[in-house]
């Protein structure tokens, strides 16, 4: 059997290679959720079917098992950050705030005509991405709430952990590390990327 020698040395994560695949016909599945429909395919059935491996009640039942649990790892995930987010970061960021409110009225008492412009551009900052942050806080959790009712479809509802929780997460995650690198080092209740990159 002739053959030719394989090389790739690309990046099988680009959008060029998106484009690659989609032009030679291959499958490009970004999540486990988009590749375990492949698990009970005709194809794959008869394949396991044919070979005594696994019968289609049993790939079934696998597929069902891996699509829970996806979505039980995300929902996890998603409701660990919640916790964080409301209990951790939340109040952190309300009392660097109120320190900063704080810090710019006693400037202007002490001396009516101090500069506190640089105070003031932080304070707005800091209080802008608290808004954003209580309101992504409560996206993921109405995301969360939503995606439980979807319990009779384990592929729909892995699609919405997929789609919309893990979205949702992700801006979440956004605006916290946003509020990182402008919170008191003190005062920041986690580990920050400063500390686990070069302190460890």
């Amino acid at each position: 059997m002739q053959h030719s020698r394989v090389l790739f040395d690309g990046n099988g994560y680009s959008e060029d290679w998106i484009v690659e695949a989609e032009k030679r016909g291959l499958p490009h599945l970004r999540s486990t959720v988009e590749a375990l429909p492949a698990l009970v395919s005709d194809k794959t059935l008869q394949l396991f079917a044919k070979h005594q491996v696994f019968s289609s009640t049993e790939l079934h039942s696998r597929y069902e098992v891996y699509l829970e649990h996806y979505s039980k790892s995300i929902n996890i995930e998603a409701q660990a950050m919640i916790d964080i987010a409301k209990r951790q970061i939340l109040p952190v960021v309300v009392r660097y705030a109120t320190e900063l409110a704080q810090s710019i009225n006693a400037i202007r008492t002490a001396h009516a005509e101090a500069e506190v412009s640089a105070q003031a551009a932080l304070l707005q900052e800091t209080s802008s991405l608290l808004k954003v942050l209580n309101e992504r806080i409560n996206t993921l959790l109405t995301a969360t709430s939503k995606a439980k009712e979807l319990h009779g479809d384990a592929y729909e509802q892995g699609m919405y952990y997929r789609d919309v929780v893990f979205k949702a997460m992700n801006e979440l995650r956004e605006v916290a590390d946003q509020l990182e690198v402008l919170v008191d080092y003190e005062l920041w209740p986690l580990p920050s990327y400063t500390q686990m990159l070069f302190m460890l």
